[in-house]
């Protein structure tokens, strides 16, 4: 195999070379279209793709494969994958944002959508989590007025049908799993087409969604259309515009595949209803703290100064000093943190009869109090401009970095400020710094 991969007729110019150079009279040179039957008898269809374009390729073209069957249970197979939106969004102060990424979970069994998140972060375990956080329980779409319908497909999946991914693979998913009884079914990688119900409705949404919105990027004529240019959305209409499609339009449009099952004119909203009052729901232990169980999970032992979690501290003296005394310091503690709020823990007390979660605040509660991950790294980044090289990043200079950068951030996106050395910052501040649960 060749990336270059030239035609027929450019082996048959390197050919007609060979036959020239070796003296052989010309009644022996074959002609083009000779040359190419000596090529179709001599090689398969099959094993010529192989050689120009590689077995994966030609296992594509050539292969055969069996459309599925419904699942009979709706939340008994759920899809999950990532997309990166062919899109370019804006802040709402008019610069420009970037490409969001979607996590979508999608159920086997109705071709419904029961959950999402939407984020300009790559994937990982924290947009998995709030993917999964947002598809157990009911969906309050009060904030978006212009939807006419209801969100009802909400639930727990049995099965949660996934690619190799990394955020896949962590302790904390394989956690959140077995809190929520998902059993995880992990696909051989590169192998799209054993979800492909999840892949086709990406493809649908490119169609349907994307390539209307102001701003997309799928056009072979740059010149004539720029993306970036072009781009009017934030990320709160394109969230809207993308839930009123899913619930208004998608939910209540006949599915091919569900017309084939269930007879013609059969909609997703219409197959989730009829389904669900026969098998019901796959409901969370405890809804209201799903967002806790999905948490990321540490194993951590309680020290003489608290909890250390990479560079952050926690510490509830009463609460802690009372288990160091009873366990020892050498018990190891169940802890989970939300990435969307540093400013506390929650530790698992599993010593008595009934385990229950304790809330332990951050040592340095000024700064971290509702911060997410990324905009810790941001905080970080302004306060070691605001320090003296060599020296140590004090913690009154975190509080000043943070302050700072929420009041000049107010003022970017008010179209007040001006442009200075912390304009990056302010930039990442605004793309990056309200992760939030869709």
């Amino acid at each position: 195999m060749t990336l270059l991969r030239p035609p027929s007729t450019a082996a048959w110019e390197v050919y007609k070379d060979c036959v020239e150079e070796s003296s052989l009279p010309a009644t022996e040179l074959m002609s083009d279209r000779g040359f190419r039957d000596y090529i179709d008898r001599l090689y398969t269809p099959e094993e010529q793709c192989i050689a120009r374009k590689g077995r994966k390729k030609a296992f594509l073209e050539h292969g055969i494969f069996i459309p599925q069957d419904l699942p009979d249970i709706p939340l008994d197979e759920v899809e999950i994958d990532h997309c990166l939106v062919d899109v370019i969004l804006i802040h709402k102060n008019g610069r420009i944002a970037g490409r969001p990424w979607i996590t979508v979970l999608l159920d086997r069994a109705t071709r419904c959508v029961l959950g999402i998140h939407i984020t300009f972060q790559p994937p990982s375990y924290h947009s998995v989590r709030l993917a999964i956080a947002h598809s157990a329980y009911p969906k309050d779409l009060s904030t978006f007025p212009s939807i006419k319908r209801k969100w009802a497909c909400f639930g727990v999946p049995k099965y949660l049908i996934s690619d190799q991914g990394k955020e896949f693979k962590c302790a904390s998913f394989k956690a959140t799993c077995a809190a929520l009884d998902i059993i995880p079914v992990p696909l051989p990688g590169r192998s799209p087409w054993l979800k492909g119900a999840i892949e086709r409705l990406f493809g649908y949404m490119g169609i349907a969604v994307f390539d209307l919105m102001d701003g997309a990027t799928k056009f072979n004529d740059v010149e004539a259309y720029r993306s970036a240019k072009s781009a009017r959305l934030d990320k709160d209409e394109f969230t809207k515009r993308l839930i009123r499609w899913i619930v208004d339009r998608y939910h209540h449009r006949p599915h091919p595949k569900l017309e084939e099952r269930y007879g013609r004119g059969t909609t997703p909203d219409m197959a989730w209803q009829v389904l669900t009052s026969r098998y019901g729901i796959r409901l969370a232990r405890d809804p209201e703290q799903v967002h806790l169980i999905t948490g990321e999970i540490f194993n951590c032992r309680i020290r003489s100064d608290g909890i250390r979690i990479g560079p952050q501290w926690y510490l509830d003296k009463d609460v802690m000093e009372r288990l160091r005394k009873r366990h020892g310091p050498g018990k190891v503690w169940r802890v989970h943190r939300d990435d969307t709020d540093w400013g506390y823990i929650r530790l698992l007390d599993d010593t008595g009869r009934v385990p229950h979660w304790i809330t332990i605040p951050n040592a340095n509660r000024e700064v971290m109090s509702g911060v997410s991950r990324e905009q810790f790294k941001i905080i970080l980044d302004e306060a070691r401009q605001m320090t003296r090289e060599g020296a140590e990043i004090q913690v009154a200079t975190l509080a000043r970095a943070k302050n700072r950068l929420e009041r000049e951030s107010a003022a970017l996106q008010n179209g007040e400020y001006k442009r200075n050395s912390t304009h990056k910052y302010l930039l990442k501040w605004t793309k990056y710094g309200t992760l939030g649960r869709w």
